[in-house]
């Protein structure tokens, strides 16, 4: 498989493009799984360049998040996986989207916040920014001691409804036929894909303090083409002001090959790639197998640029989340391992979300990417990309792209259409 290329220089992250050929029938089996990544990495090693375009991280008001906090929240930043959640439900019908955010990433937590947390969040009306940020905290709070396991289904914190022992593990030779279907579908997603078009909306934010205080620093709106298995991009505005750079011309933070290269490539019989059953989780309400992964180094074909003029080629581990009833994969995420300690880029992380997706006025769904988190450091700066994708149609429609077409809020994820008895 080619080579998978990640490039810094001066900026941020820009976001992933992922989409799964089409589901051949109502229950949708055998559809596929989400497709890989480039990352552009642009911070000089001696001094981090801003555009100094990028219109202001605008001013938190928190007012309505008070109102929606009990006394107790306020009094401690310090808060166990229950709190989060209780705290999301209570405020978010009532609070703005980014003021919810960055109270949740002045937050530290005590134990982890599980996926199941996470996914009472999101159920809880968590927005794009809000999601995010639990995103992140489940990934930073990873190595903390589990939450307690209620005493009962009608006990405060996470809503439980079976006892924490929950269903036991599959058999060896379950795991083995679901890792099977899955390889298949990602070996062949480029074949499946259609030619499309779809929107990619990248905020990428900047933090030179190492303390997770994001600042947005521009937001870059494209159309993304996929035409027989290649993917190109045109930018259409920055900060809603047109331009005429390139996708790579950007600075910043930079990312393309989604839609297919990443996740051929992470099942491909050349890459060695060490699954693990771990665990059931509860994804958006369905049962889902998460499967570790890891490519050791000497296998791995990520590589990472730095301005051009330097790169690395590091090893990765993640996870791999697929539904139990359609064996079809709904998230990935990946982590950057062995990078030398001198190469100016560290600890580059992935997140990306799928979802069903029409494709124009197509009655088919295609499994595809509609958000992607990316962050990494360099030095005692913080950088991240949240990235979205939307308006999915078909390739040679014509539109004219706007901010306004585009909602920040990404629209709930459906659950896929369940097999008939």
């Amino acid at each position: 498989p080619a080579p998978l290329r990640s490039r810094f220089g001066s900026g941020l992250f820009p976001g992933n493009s992922v989409s799964m050929p089409p589901i051949p029938n109502r229950d949708r089996k055998g559809a596929g799984l989400p497709p890989p990544t480039k990352i552009v990495h642009p911070f000089p090693a001696t001094r981090t360049r801003i555009n100094a375009s990028n219109k202001p991280m605008p001013a938190i008001r928190l007012l309505a998040l008070l109102f929606a906090l009990t006394a107790s929240l306020l009094a401690q930043m310090s808060w166990t996986s229950s709190q989060v959640v209780d705290f999301v439900r209570k405020s978010a019908k009532s609070s703005p989207d980014k003021d919810l955010a960055e109270y949740l990433k002045k937050v530290t937590l005590t134990e982890r916040l599980t996926d199941e947390a996470l996914d009472n969040c999101i159920k809880a009306g968590a927005g794009p920014r809000a999601r995010a940020a639990l995103i992140a905290l489940v990934e930073q709070s990873s190595a903390l001691p589990a939450p307690p396991k209620p005493a009962s289904a009608s006990s405060p914190g996470l809503s439980v409804s079976k006892p924490a022992t929950g269903p036991p593990p599959p058999s060896e030779e379950v795991q083995t036929q679901v890792l099977e279907k899955v390889t298949e579908y990602a070996r062949n997603y480029i074949k499946g894909l259609p030619n499309f078009t779809c929107a990619q909306v990248t905020k990428r934010y900047f933090d030179p303090s190492n303390a997770e205080a994001y600042k947005l620093q521009d937001t870059v709106l494209e159309r993304l083409s996929y035409l027989d298995g290649e993917e190109s991009y045109k930018v259409i505005s920055v900060n809603n002001t047109p331009t005429s750079k390139g996708h790579w011309e950007l600075g910043g933070t930079t990312s393309a090959g989604e839609f297919g290269t990443d996740m051929k490539v992470l099942f491909s019989p050349q890459t060695h790639t060490e699954f693990k059953w771990n665990r059931w989780i509860t994804w958006h309400g369905r049962r889902t197998h998460e499967f570790a992964y890891q490519v050791r180094q000497e296998n791995s074909s990520w590589t990472i640029e730095y301005e051009k003029t330097q790169h690395t080629v590091p090893g990765y581990k993640g996870f791999v989340y697929v539904d139990r009833e359609l064996n079809m994969i709904m998230r990935i995420t990946r982590e950057s391992e062995g990078i030398p300690v001198d190469f100016p880029i560290q600890n580059v992380k992935q997140i990306t979300t799928y979802d069903f997706k029409k494709i124009g006025d197509s009655e088919q769904e295609f499994l595809v990417p509609v958000d992607s988190l990316i962050t990494s450091k360099n030095g005692r700066a913080m950088v991240k990309n949240e990235t979205a994708f939307r308006l999915y149609n078909k390739y040679g429609a014509t539109a004219t792209l706007k901010f306004g077409d585009i909602e920040e809020t990404p629209e709930p994820v459906k659950p896929p259409i369940k097999k008939q008895d």
